[in-house]
């Protein structure tokens, strides 16, 4: 990392240039931060987050004090907002190039910034363009795999009728062939440029992309770990997936074993519940004996795993059971150092079939006051059960994604 001081007319600002990115300190409580393409990626301004996904959407994140304790909101930038946002910062970045003395010793640094210069709003609406072209929409990932390199295997998810879940319904299942998935990933490279090096690990997708069949599996893999342009984000951070729990049955350790050799390092699971009557109800398959037979599988093969847990579905009618049958599923899992458990807070979309057959059924939500403290009391029995065993337990929220 190279720390310079740049002239920005009577100022100095300090400027961070990672090989990942390269930030711009304008003061201590006002950041702005670019790939090394010259794509804006997010901002810090007095206590605000925000985070520009390749679909050029702007996320807002802040924390606010309730009489609940400290909660994180976010809301989603009109056009008009972020084209102001992007406007406000990209003329300085312009007359940070006026700094001759600093821009001929770092003419890295102002190569950089000719290409942030030239990166308007409409032009970011051009590459937001070319991104869904090349990937529809990418509609979630793991927070730990928010800067993951997303290569598409497959799109959409094999199953596809859990009732509280809406991602992939416009996204039938298809398994892109080795021409095609060559393909893709030469368009994705091609279209990251040199914001490639912001990705700091590849993930599979979509939903269950190691599902397909052990022979098509491995030979997708191979044509990722030969793929020259992708192998600084493999040996980085490894590969990562999604995992179904009723198509995880269906390959062995030896089978996942030969995946880790490939580059495989890290498997999700959206295993939601140890409740079977409530995975019954959601219409989720897989049973409790399915999930500890795939993370038993898994963890043979000496791979680490990511468990996501949903705090707050089935409402109340649910919520003991839900709570007390999945705490007894992680105590029975070989979950060990490195291995994550997820706490997603219970959002259905509108869209979901779950509200319907909810309402019909009598199963309420629980209130916003009474998520608040089922979250803090998943994560406390939780922490008591596992958390000395140095398995991280942090809160999730898939609506906040951005990619």
């Amino acid at each position: 990392m190279a720390l310079w001081n740049w002239k920005l007319r009577n100022r100095l600002v300090l400027v961070s240039h990672k090989p990942t990115a390269v930030t711009i300190s304008f003061t201590q409580r006002e950041l702005v931060t670019y790939d090394l393409a010259g794509r804006l990626l997010g901002m810090y301004q007095d206590g605000t987050h925000l985070r520009r996904g390749l679909d050029n959407s702007i996320q807002k994140r802040w924390r606010t004090e309730t009489g609940l304790g400290t909660d994180l909101q976010q809301q989603l930038l009109t056009p008009w907002q972020a084209r102001e946002l992007v406007e406000k910062y990209r003329p300085q970045v312009a007359l940070l190039l006026e700094d001759q003395a600093s821009r001929e010793s770092c003419p890295e640094t102002a190569a950089v910034f000719r290409r942030i210069a030239g990166y308007s709003y409409e032009h970011l609406q051009d590459s937001a363009s070319e991104f869904h072209q090349i990937y529809g929409h990418v509609p979630i990932l793991p927070p730990d795999q928010y800067r993951a390199l997303v290569l598409q295997a497959t799109d959409g998810c094999t199953y596809n009728r859990c009732t509280f879940c809406t991602l992939y319904r416009d996204k039938p299942f298809m398994v892109h062939d080795p021409d095609e998935f060559r393909r893709h990933i030469d368009r994705v490279v091609s279209f990251l440029g040199a914001g490639l090096s912001y990705r700091n690990s590849v993930f599979l997708g979509d939903a269950n992309a190691l599902a397909i069949s052990q022979e098509r599996l491995i030979e997708l893999l191979e044509i990722v770990r030969t793929a020259s342009d992708v192998r600084p984000a493999l040996d980085s951070g490894g590969l990562h997936a999604f995992l179904d729990i009723y198509t995880g049955v269906r390959k062995n350790a030896a089978q996942y074993s030969a995946l880790k050799e490939l580059g495989l390092r890290r498997v999700s699971l959206g295993v939601e519940s140890g409740c079977e009557a409530l995975l019954e109800f959601v219409q989720k398959p897989g049973t409790r004996e399915d999930i500890i037979k795939v993370v038993s599988t898994l963890k043979a093969a000496q791979l680490a795993v990511v468990v996501i847990l949903m705090v707050g579905l089935g409402g109340q009618r649910f919520s003991q059971e839900h709570l007390e049958d999945t705490v007894s599923l992680v105590r029975s899992l070989p979950l060990a150092k490195g291995d994550i458990i997820y706490l997603s807070r219970f959002e259905p979309t509108p869209q979901a079939p779950y509200l319907s057959i909810a309402a019909a059924q009598g199963v309420r939500p629980l209130s916003p006051p009474a998520m608040h403290d089922e979250i803090r009391r998943w994560k406390t029995l939780l922490d008591r059960e596992v958390g000395r065993q140095g398995i991280k337990i942090s809160p999730y929220s898939f609506q906040r994604f951005v990619y």
